[in-house]
Formats: structure tokens, C-alpha cells, sequence
């Protein structure tokens, strides 16, 4: 059985979140108490799951490929390094806008060694690196 709790404000909803997390739980589901379950998205039914945020190091880029195979001469990914010497591609967020993807593949040599600040739902059992990660910074880079 999955604990449950009866939590009446934020506060009360984030010393739950952390006593969950402590639990090994990635998340929680918050739901209004008197409201009717309904088949389609509602406020009172909501999945609560921090992200983590963590910075890497960049290790290399890849080119963006077009879906017919065409390099589109812009930032795909990054290929960042975490401590223990794994490797993983980051090639979301909202960051990552058309021009700013054109600009850093422009620079893609001067990205090399900087740190990338990365959003992520948890870590990887299988791999240990991050899952679902969305790129939310780059430091020291100029690209926009």
C-alpha cells in the first residue's frame, strides 16, 4: 500500500513531498478530497513531481538532423559527461529556440568544458544519468 495523507497548505504539501522522497517515492499524487473524478485534466487531481537540477560538463555536440537525414547545420544536442564519466544527450528546452540552436552550432568548438545547467525528472537506475533532461542554462556562453 502507498501512504496516504491529508495535507490542508503548501507547507504541509512540501514536507510531504520531502518525507516521500526521503521514502524513495519520485512523486506524489495531490487530489482534492470532495471532487468528482473526472476522465480529463483537473486541477483537482494533480501528479506532483519535482525536477532536480544539476550542472554537467559539455563533452562534445551533435549536428541537428532534418527527419529525411539532412544536417540542418544547427545544435542538436549536447553530449554531457556527469561525475562518474557517463555520457548522455540533452536536446530539449526551452533555451534551445531556433536562433539560439543556429548560434551555438556557430560556436559549437567554444562550448567544449563549459558546464550546462540541466533540469531532470530523476536519475537513470539503469545507467545513472539523468531522465527527461531539458537543458536550462548554459554558463559563460553567448548565443542569443
Amino acid at each position: 500500500l502507498v501512504p496516504s495523507r491529508i495535507v490542508n497548505n503548501l507547507e504541509e504539501i512540501m514536507a510531504v513531498q520531502d518525507e516521500y522522497a526521503r521514502l524513495g517515492y519520485e512523486g506524489f499524487v495531490l487530489r482534492e478530497a470532495s471532487a468528482p473524478y473526472v476522465r480529463k485534466r483537473s486541477t483537482s487531481l494533480m501528479k506532483f513531481k519535482p525536477r532536480k537540477e544539476d550542472l554537467y560538463e559539455i563533452v562534445a555536440t551533435q549536428e541537428e538532423i532534418s527527419i529525411d537525414g539532412i544536417p540542418k547545420n544547427s545544435l542538436g544536442a549536447l553530449v554531457c559527461m556527469g561525475n562518474d564519466g557517463t555520457h548522455f544527450r540533452v536536446g530539449s528546452g526551452s533555451l534551445l529556440t531556433r536562433v539560439a540552436r543556429e548560434n551555438l552550432w556557430q560556436q559549437r568548438e567554444g562550448l567544449i568544458g563549459k558546464m550546462a545547467r540541466v533540469r531532470y525528472q530523476h536519475m537513470t537506475s539503469a545507467r545513472g544519468v539523468p531522465r527527461f533532461p531539458v537543458v536550462v542554462e548554459i554558463l559563460d556562453a553567448n548565443f542569443v
